[in-house]
Order: structure tokens, then sequence, then C-alpha cells
């Protein structure tokens, strides 16, 4: 017997109830559509940002500074293309690890 009182392995009824259906939100792609999303119409939901090299992006949900509090609203990552020309300078895996078995004829 269950904690509920029934036995176990007994097979039981329940009653759902759907709630109604309304109109499905449809979903946002692009920062075009976003003014016209329904969860976006708020004066100021939608921010510019500036960016740096491409120039400003706007964004949704932005924090707001608050009256008087010192900081600004800034991009925190490396500048873009600041990562670009590094990578691996030879085809497949290297290293000491690699070296040793392979000059001894692994594959």
């Amino acid at each position: 017997m269950s904690a509920t009182g029934v036995p176990a392995g007994a097979h039981t009824v329940h009653t759902v109830r759907a709630a109604p259906v309304g109109p499905v939100l449809p979903v946002v792609h692009t920062i075009r559509a976003l003014p016209a999303d329904k969860r976006d119409r708020a004066p100021g939901s939608i921010t510019e940002v500036p960016d740096g090299e491409p120039g400003a992006a706007r964004t949704r949900h932005v924090p707001r500074q608050l009256a008087g509090a010192p900081g600004a609203i800034r991009r925190t990552g490396r500048p873009h293309g600041a990562d670009g020309d590094e990578g691996p300078t030879a085809p497949g895996p290297a290293g000491p690890g690699i070296a040793g078995p392979s000059a001894a004829g692994a594959r």
C-alpha cells in the first residue's frame, strides 16, 4: 500500500481539466521584430549599447543605471578581432605526448 492509500501497482483515474487556450505569442528572432512583440512594447525596453568597432548594438532587457550611481553600461569583453590571428599553426594534434608514439609508428 502506498502513502496515498492506493495499493501498489493499482491504476488510478484522475480528472484533468485543461486550461483555456489563449493566443500564442510568436518567437521573436530579430531585433527589428522586437517593437512589434507584445512583451517589448514598453517604452525604453530596447536600448542601444555602444559596442566599439561594429557600432551600437540594439538589445533588450539592459539593466538601467540608477540615478546618481557611478559607472556606465559598457562592453567588458575583448576587442573585436583580438583573437582572430590565434589558432593552431599545424594541422592535427601536436605536442610531446603525441610526438613519441607517432615516431614509434603508432597511428
